[in-house]
């Protein structure tokens, strides 16, 4: 179904390409938490990259709500999601077994919800203390 959506696949290429970006950032410190373990460095980043993708997930959620409204906002995630996720499952895990596949499919959306749950406690994008150090706002 999704393959038939190219506007949800450019979205869904986009928030991995973000993702994938900022975490790109910290690369330098996955290698010096791993102590020149592979296996723990890919670990690592790929739950560096998998918070980005939630993060970001969750703003297109607020804009969707702020946009669309709450039905239409679900409809619209529940197209996304799965989206986004198989994008991940098939960029990363290719070449793993279906069973593991699915697993972390599975886990991968159960994190999305429970960093949506986390991030919708968040008011603001910067609390007052960072913003009264910052001359400019």
């Amino acid at each position: 179904m999704w393959k038939k959506n190219p506007e949800i696949i450019l979205l869904s290429s986009k928030i991995l390409e973000f993702s994938h970006t900022g975490t790109e950032l910290f690369k330098n410190e996955f290698k010096e938490l791993s102590n020149n373990n592979s296996k723990e460095y890919h670990l690592k980043r790929f739950q560096v990259l998998s918070e980005f993708t939630y993060f970001i997930l969750h703003i297109i959620n607020r804009i969707a709500f702020s946009k669309l409204g709450q039905k239409k906002r679900i409809k619209f995630q529940n197209i996304l999601l799965p989206v986004v996720s198989q994008m991940m499952i098939e960029i990363y895990f290719d070449n793993w077994p279906k069973k593991y596949k699915n697993g972390i499919k599975n886990d991968f959306i159960d994190n999305i919800n429970n960093a949506e749950i986390d991030y919708s406690k968040c008011k603001t994008i910067l609390n007052d203390t960072l913003t009264k150090h910052n001359p400019n706002s």
